[in-house]
């Protein structure tokens, strides 16, 4: 099984310049994780999920925070207003890690379990085509399960 067997074709996406609560605010709207971030030209430049948003402003002021764990945030009056003051720009990843129609769904599963990433961009020619998930590929794996008898 592959990648475009699978995959959801209609993705929710959001533009660079976008604030990050017009993205939080698609987010709750489509019940998403991430969204891909794309130009005007459909090339993927990045991806934005919840827990960017969680962490803005402090990446955006400070970039080598990426990664760092907040224990506690005192003032979340700032950190709504960073959500209205912040584009998508500021806080996107810009290094994201895509795959194709024709990648195997084993190698999905190891991205998502041996890197955490969810969910996966999918591209062609470097253009957003749809997108992989994690229920996308559990939906697989129980219907494999159905079609074949327990080993």
């Amino acid at each position: 099984m592959i990648v475009g067997d699978i995959m959801t074709q209609r993705v929710v996406s959001v533009g660079p310049e976008a604030t990050l609560s017009e993205a939080g605010e698609l987010m709750l709207r489509y019940r998403v994780d991430a969204l891909p971030v794309v130009g005007t030209d459909g090339r993927l430049i990045g991806i934005l999920g919840v827990k960017d948003l969680l962490a803005a402003p402090l990446r955006a002021v400070h970039p080598s925070a990426r990664g760092r764990y907040i224990t506690r945030y005192f003032d979340l009056a700032a950190k709504a207003a960073s959500l209205r003051g912040l584009r998508v720009a500021d806080m996107m990843m810009r290094q994201v890690v895509t795959v194709t129609e024709a990648t195997p769904l084993e190698e999905v599963v190891a991205l998502f379990v041996n890197r955490g990433l969810h969910p996966l961009p999918v591209v062609r020619d470097g253009r957003l085509v749809g997108l992989v998930g994690r229920a996308d590929v559990l939906r697989a794996l129980l219907q494999l399960g159905e079609e074949s008898p327990p080993t």
